[in-house]
């Protein structure tokens, strides 16, 4: 049944445009899931009330594969047990390894990371030859990048070079390094981000649905891995601060680097008609707005 979206069509028009989904309120709306993702249907008074926090328990439990959940859990476990031994590493004297530093080079949980962002590649690959769609190739070359860099420490390295020819002082307590090996992400991304944008507007609905769901766990992945880096090195002076910026910023990468394999392998494992998108969530508002519009 086709959405009567004229009241508020001005107010969706935006987002409606960035994830093609009609957004209205979950108070008076039916949630089912077509080949596309979600799609919503108005409800009518014979349909009865419905309560918005079942729509999302359905939106979740869709979410659910049981391969992929237990992926999931699997690998959050071993990154609370890394972080764990991390602490007890450096808080207590019960444990002398190095090697269990979640901050070391080639560390336990750095090679726990490299074999994350294997993995990723590998079931991206994988859905490239399952949908016979070369669009998501672009995203194979992302995290290769990011597992290259990770092993080999290429922004380091190069960051290191350009920090050299700087000739002005950081500000906020950063040091050349820093400036340049943010550059050097940044040049990074200016190099693989058109070739996804490419393949964005080039291919169908479904895969540009798939594209923000990535986006936003990249998005993730990218706050602990730059911003709170940034912070964390601009605190080095500050030795327990710095100690637990460490931390957050290793064991969010850790996490969040797990949510993206567990998407990645959800998205190989689904069938079509069990698809649904994290980015259908956007679209959800709260219950509180939602009985506010009803009122109204």
């Amino acid at each position: 049944m086709k959405l009567d979206l004229s009241a508020g069509k001005r107010a969706g028009l935006a987002v409606r445009a960035f994830l093609k989904i009609d957004v209205t309120y979950l108070s008076y709306l039916h949630l089912s899931i077509g080949p596309h993702g979600i799609r919503f249907q108005k409800q009518t008074k014979k349909d009865g009330p419905m309560k918005s926090s079942s729509s999302v328990k359905k939106f979740f439990s869709l979410l659910h594969e049981p391969g992929a959940s237990s992926l999931l859990l699997m690998v959050v476990i071993a990154d609370f047990l890394f972080v764990a031994l991390h602490l007890l590493l450096f808080k207590t004297t019960l444990l002398s390894n190095p090697l269990l530093n979640i901050e070391m080079d080639k560390g336990y949980a750095e090679l726990f990371q490299y074999l994350k962002y294997l993995w990723i590649i590998l079931l991206l690959s994988s859905v490239c030859l399952k949908e016979k769609a070369v669009c998501y190739v672009p995203w194979v070359v992302l995290f290769a990048y990011f597992l290259l860099d990770d092993a080999l420490g290429l922004h380091e390295s190069a960051g290191y070079q350009i920090g050299t020819f700087l000739s002005f002082t950081p500000p906020f307590g950063l040091r050349p390094d820093d400036i340049g090996e943010f550059l050097v992400s940044v040049s990074a991304g200016l190099i693989i981000l058109p070739l996804i944008v490419v393949a964005y507007l080039r291919s169908t609905r479904a895969f540009r649905k798939f594209s923000h769901d990535l986006i936003l766990l990249v998005m993730v992945l990218v706050f602990f891995g730059v911003a709170v880096d940034m912070v964390h090195m601009a605190l080095h002076d500050h030795a327990t601060i710095a100690f637990y910026l460490g931390v957050l910023e290793d064991g969010g990468e850790m996490l969040s680097l797990s949510l993206i394999l567990w998407y990645a392998f959800l998205v190989l494992m689904r069938t079509q008609k069990a698809r649904v998108y994290l980015s259908d969530l956007i679209s959800m508002p709260f219950s509180t707005r939602a009985s506010a519009h009803v009122s109204a």
